[in-house]
Formats: structure tokens, sequence, C-alpha cells
């Protein structure tokens, strides 16, 4: 009998050590995990914060306990999202996930997925929810990215493909043509017109021309240049064709390194952009053409093409600012792409070009633009690499190996020589 009474009296301080052990363990892995967990009331102010909650939104335990999630971490534009999910939260939803934008004690806004399911006490009754949360910001911008440069290596494909098949029916163009200019007895008229199918082929072989650029196509001869050089050549050209009504200004940074580029290609890139930013100002307004060296930093690289050659550290940088009507998001998207264009009189491959030699030179470019603000390209180049130490160590080596010839050799060496 008192085996028994003492069996039954264990029983409950069993059952009390097994859930004071369980509790300890959930404790430990809140505390540990690498995921905001966040429990709220269901006034949906917050009752819990784990220390990964605080690594991602800034927000200490006790300066977020007790305060409404709209006060803390949802911003106004998304309430009315937030007040979507929420409301399915409390009507029993128990596989609630979202992704939606969150802001972080200093004001920064951050793109977080939220796994969520309601809470309830022992009657079934929901008291709360459970939320589990990730900052996804930078997978979503390296996801972006991805698809960019798949995106823009198809078409660079597509576009390379293109513009050899074309080629080729130009040679057979200008071939028949050169045929029958050549032939006795040619009217006239029928040589204006030869004239004109020529002129029309050899607009055509320019824009094919740019095509393969955008694809790839073709080897640039690099050699170590001067940008600014480059720069005050391609501007000459520049301000005879742009309007009276838009002024240049220039800033070149003395003593820039040199860049490993072929001057042509890279000629071709400022009349491009500095064309484009005069077709931005209709009404008139001011280019500026600045050159400087700088530092890619990890979050300019994230918003860089081509993303595979935006790598962080110090660039030269040729930047082009104009104060024109500036570029909407969807347009900023799509401006690489061949063909596409917002001017009634352009072909869209000015852009494209532009990308395809930045590409070839393994630089990127970067670009910033709102309606009604203008825009503002820049373009970083890799340094060409600094040959004097090395050229120090050649010299060095040489002089070294004179001097040696010129001494006289060891005893041993000098019997063994006769």
């Amino acid at each position: 009998m008192s085996t028994g009474r003492t069996r039954k009296s264990r029983q409950p301080e069993q059952s009390a050590e097994g859930l004071y052990q369980a509790l300890q363990r959930v404790r430990f892995h809140v505390a540990r995990m690498p995921l905001a967990h966040i429990v709220w009331g269901a006034d949906f102010r917050a009752e819990e914060w784990n220390p990964a909650a605080e690594k991602t939104f800034g927000f200490t335990a006790d300066e977020a306990i007790g305060r409404h999630a709209y006060d803390l971490i949802v911003p106004r534009d998304v309430h009315a999202a937030v007040e979507k999910v929420w409301a399915e939260l409390l009507a029993g939803d128990e596989s609630s996930h979202s992704i939606n934008d969150n802001v972080c004690k200093d004001g920064t806004r951050i793109r977080c997925e939220w796994f969520n399911t309601p809470l309830r006490d022992a009657s079934g009754r929901i008291v709360g929810v459970a939320s589990m949360a990730q900052d996804v910001s930078e997978r979503e911008v390296l996801e972006a990215q991805l698809r960019r440069a798949q995106k823009l290596e198809s078409l660079g494909m597509l576009a390379g493909g293109v513009a050899h098949d074309f080629n080729n029916l130009l040679t057979i163009m200008l071939g028949n043509a050169a045929l029958l200019r050549n032939m006795p007895g040619l009217p006239k008229m029928a040589g204006r017109h030869l004239t004109l199918i020529e002129e029309a082929a050899g607009r055509a072989a320019s824009l094919t021309e740019q095509l393969l650029r955008f694809g790839g196509g073709g080897t640039p001869k690099l050699k170590r240049c001067s940008l600014n050089h480059a720069i005050r050549g391609a501007l000459k050209l520049v301000r005879s064709a742009i309007s009276d009504s838009v002024t240049m200004r220039t800033d070149f940074a003395p003593k820039l390194p040199g860049i490993l580029a072929d001057p042509p290609q890279v000629e071709q890139v400022i009349m491009n952009l500095c064309m484009n930013a005069s077709d931005a100002m209709p009404n008139g307004g001011s280019i500026a053409v600045r050159t400087a060296v700088d530092r890619l930093t990890q979050r300019l690289c994230a918003e860089c093409v081509p993303s595979r050659q935006a790598i962080p550290g110090s660039r030269v940088v040729l930047s082009v600012t104009d104060d024109g009507v500036g570029m909407s998001e969807s347009t900023m998207e799509r401006m690489f792409d061949p063909f596409f264009t917002t001017r009634p009189a352009g072909h869209g491959l000015g852009m494209a070009a532009v990308l395809g030699i930045i590409a070839q030179h393994n630089a990127c470019v970067r670009v910033e633009s709102a309606l009604g603000r203008g825009t503002s390209v820049q373009v970083y180049f890799p340094m060409a690499p600094d040959t004097s130490e090395t050229k120090g160590r050649t010299a060095s080596r040489e002089k070294e190996s004179q001097r040696a010839a010129r001494r006289p050799a060891p005893a041993a060496a000098r019997s063994s020589q006769t």
C-alpha cells in the first residue's frame, strides 16, 4: 500500500518536471533560432520578442513588448495588406505566409518573409498569434539580378544571331548593287536608286554592328589608355550633334588611373550616353560629364549590370548626368533591351550597344533616375594593372645579371672552363 502511494505522489512531480524541461528546451531554441520569433496578443501587441527579432528590426525586447505592430515595424502603406492577413489569422488560418515591407528602428525598410499561426487557449479560443520572420531583402535583390542576367543573356544570343544572319543578307544586297553599278550603259536614274540602296544598307550595317556589340560579338582591342582623353575626343563630336539649348559641363579628375579599353568603343559609350541625355531635354538643359576614382560598395554592386562584373573595389568612374524628364522604374528595367525606345524616331539599340561594350570591358553600369528629376549614369571601369613596379623589378634583375656577367669567375669555374 505504501509503495502505491509513493508512486502516485511521484507522478505529479515527474509531470511537472517534464513540463519544466520541455519549457526550458523551447526557450533555448527560441533564444538561439536564426529567425525572428514574435508572439502577438489578440490586440496585435508584441508579447514575446527573441534576440533574432532584435537583430532583424533593431528594437530590444524591452522596447518592443507592449507596442502595437503598426507603431513598431509595419509601415503605414502596408497596413491594408497586413490587416487582411491579421483578420485571416484571427479567423483560424493555420498556414499563413506572406512577404511584405517592414521598417526597422533606424527607419530602414526591409522585405520580410512571415510564417504565422494562431495561438489557442485550453478551450480552443484564439488568444494571439505566433510569428517567425526573416529578412529576404538581399535574397530578392539577388534573385532580381539573376533574372535580369538571364534575360540579357537570352536577348544577347538572339540579337547576335539576328545580326549575323542580317549581315549575310546585307552582303548579298551590297554585292548585287556593286555588280549593277558596274554594268555598262546604266541609266542615271538607276544609279541614283542604287545610291539609295547602298546608303540604306550602310545604315542597316551600322545597326547590326550595334546588335553584335550587345550580343558580345567581336573582340575589343584593349590597351592601357586615359578615360579623360577618350572623353575629350568624343565630346568634340557630341557638341556638334546636340541642340544649342543644351549646355555641356565637364569635371575631369586629375591624375586619373589608366584603364584597359578600346578607345573607339569607349568614345561610342560616351557619345551614346550624351546623346540620350540630350534627347531627354527637348526644351534644353545641361549635361554634366565627370570622371573620378570611387569605391564600388556591396550596396552599389546590387544596383549594377552586368551583375557578374559588379565586384566591390576601387574603380575609375565615368558619370553622365542630365536634368531632363527622367525615367519611370518600368522604363529603367528595359532601357538596355534591344529595340526598346521611348523616342518615336529611336531604334532602341544605342543603350543595348552601350551595355555590350561595357560588358566586354569587364565594367558595369548603374543608373539613377526618377520622373521629372533627370538621370545619372555611372560606368565603373576596372583600373589597369600598375606596371611601374613590375618594370622596376625587371630592370633591377637585368642590371644584376649584367653585373654578374662582368664579375671574374671563381677559381673552380675557371679551371673547369680551361
